[in-house]
């Protein structure tokens, strides 16, 4: 395998971080470019950050110069969130993102784009969705995702920019944000270790896919690794659980009866029905299989958690 030097914008968030551990690991040469910093650590020696906005075009083009691959995980918003401002989703992050292919374009770099598994196919009859499903979106958030895979893909056709697109399940496990409004089960986890009420949007009959962070980073960087490979991949666990499930599970790990602790709230018009990924593809492709099952997850993001909240 050639030398890599790898691009990491959004790389200390939940999933760049796992991402970030894994490629280091496989002694990758890695530059982070985020506003923020990590969370729940300090960085990690050997890793260069650069904590500006990355629609600092300046500073943007100093980090592509010397990279060969380049991973696109920040987004401004979550789904709830760009309700408030959906305008926001088009000059924080659309257009930030075309100004990013812009710079590429004619460099010959590779672009891996984290999209959407739950968000960018809206509501689906199907069971499972495979990467061919027709988007209908139901967010703005959702919307944006879907049109920079497109303008991503139009650049490709081109510009001949080489291009991942990974739709993630959804995604949880050690240093998720306990503190924030979105991944329910390290909410549900904080709020079950503290005996406090869970509320729950509509019936809590929704259907999700969940996927443990490292699960998600293996496929990542096997997929990162095969050079060759391009175009579109679910990945998931394949597996739905309603978000009743998930609460039954969290508060049997502490002995006690999600329904008592169970306040529904209205329904949002917002929230898929149900969204569980076809992971057919990435399993043929680069063999593949999520190993941590939802309630091997649990434990573990529990037992992280704990240390966390020193209980």
């Amino acid at each position: 395998m050639m030398h890599q030097n790898i691009l990491i914008i959004g790389g200390n968030g939940f999933i760049g971080s796992h991402i970030v551990d894994i490629l280091k690991a496989n002694n990758y040469n890695i530059t982070v470019l985020s506003l923020h910093q990590e969370r729940y650590r300090k960085p990690l020696e050997g890793v260069e950050y650069l904590n500006y906005d990355y629609g600092n075009i300046s500073v943007l083009k100093e980090a592509i110069r010397y990279s060969n691959t380049i991973l696109h995980l920040a987004h401004d918003t979550t789904p709830k969130v760009s309700f408030m401002d959906p305008l926001n989703e088009v000059f924080s992050n659309i257009a930030k993102f075309i100004k990013l292919l812009e710079l590429v374009k004619d460099q010959g770099k590779r672009i891996v784009y984290f999209s959407s598994g739950g968000t960018v196919y809206g509501n689906s009859n199907l069971q499972k969705i495979a990467e061919d499903t027709v988007h209908w979106p139901i967010s703005p958030y959702g919307v944006a995702k879907s049109t920079m895979e497109k303008y991503l893909y139009m650049y490709h056709c081109n510009f001949q920019i080489p291009y991942l697109i990974i739709r993630p399940s959804n995604v949880y496990g050690i240093r998720s944000n306990f503190e924030g409004d979105q991944g329910i089960i390290p909410i549900f986890i904080k709020k079950a270790l503290h005996n406090e009420k869970i509320q729950i949007w509509g019936t809590g009959e929704n259907v999700r896919d969940y996927i443990y962070v490292t699960d998600l980073a293996r496929a990542v960087y096997a997929l990162i690794r095969k050079t060759s490979i391009q175009g579109v991949f679910n990945i998931g666990f394949g597996e739905g659980y309603s978000i009743k499930d998930v609460a039954n599970a969290i508060f049997k790990l502490t002995n006690q009866d999600a329904k008592n602790f169970i306040e529904f709230q209205t329904t949002r018009s917002f929230d898929v029905k149900r969204v569980v990924l076809d992971n057919t593809k990435i399993k043929s492709e680069i063999n593949w299989q999520p190993e941590i099952t939802l309630n091997e997850g649990i434990v573990f993001t529990r037992d992280w958690l704990k240390s966390q909240l020193n209980l």
